[in-house]
């Protein structure tokens, strides 16, 4: 075998071995601290004070809007 190809298929080999050590330390080692961190980073709560738009045809007339009234209802 020529020495380019020796050199080559050592770097790429030793390349697999550090990605396959890296790996099963996150795996084995890390994993309770991934853990908790994937956890925080999925779930949280926010309030949003969000507000609905309003309709408008193509003129720019308001089609539907929010209002807030005062209301009663009696049966």
């Amino acid at each position: 075998m020529n020495i380019r190809a020796v050199i080559l298929c050592t770097a790429v080999v030793f390349g697999f071995l550090v990605v396959v050590v890296r790996l099963g330390g996150l795996m084995l080692l890390d994993h309770e601290a991934l853990t908790q961190r994937a956890q925080s980073q999925y779930r949280g709560e926010r309030d949003l004070l969000a507000q609905r738009g309003g309709i408008f045809d193509r003129r720019g007339r308001a089609l539907a809007v929010n209002l807030d009234v005062m209301s009663a209802f009696a049966n």
